[in-house]
């Protein structure tokens, strides 16, 4: 297992990422890089994100298997269903957030302010997620609060 050290969300133009996607994720050992394109997202969530899995990364509460093939992330998932990860645009969060993260064992839900990011993204990050976290290829490093 890779001790996931960084995730890094960031906002890219359209000729950075591959024809008709709205984001994409690189992945190296210790790293996760979300691209998203710019539009689909606010620099506010992407910051948010960006302080939260600071916050998560450094608890050490996921790791990364190791990374046999650099094209795995965009393989189609198997359905392994190892644990399950998703967005989910909500406009009852409160104004003052972009994001809000739900972590329970083998369950991870962001919480997205409507206002933050498109259907669209959504829909691709849960494709993303599918296979990163059912698929078993970021684990979660769960510990029960005592």
């Amino acid at each position: 297992m890779n001790e996931v050290t960084e995730a890094r969300y960031e906002l890219v133009s359209g000729n950075k990422l591959p024809a008709g996607k709205v984001c994409r994720i690189q992945e190296a050992p210790g790293l996760a890089v979300v691209e998203i394109l710019t539009g689909e997202a606010t620099e506010r969530l992407c910051e948010e994100l960006n302080e939260f899995h600071r916050s998560l990364l450094a608890e050490e509460r996921w790791v990364q298997t190791p990374i046999a093939d650099p094209r795995r992330i965009e393989q189609a998932p198997e359905g392994l269903g190892v644990a399950t990860a998703r967005w989910e645009l909500r406009p009852d969060l409160p104004a003052v957030l972009a994001c809000a993260p739900i972590e329970k064992r083998n369950r991870f839900t962001w919480f997205i302010h409507q206002e933050h990011a498109s259907t669209r993204l959504v829909r691709e990050m849960n494709r993303y997620l599918l296979r990163i976290v059912g698929d078993g290829l970021w684990r979660q490093n769960w510990t029960p609060a005592s």
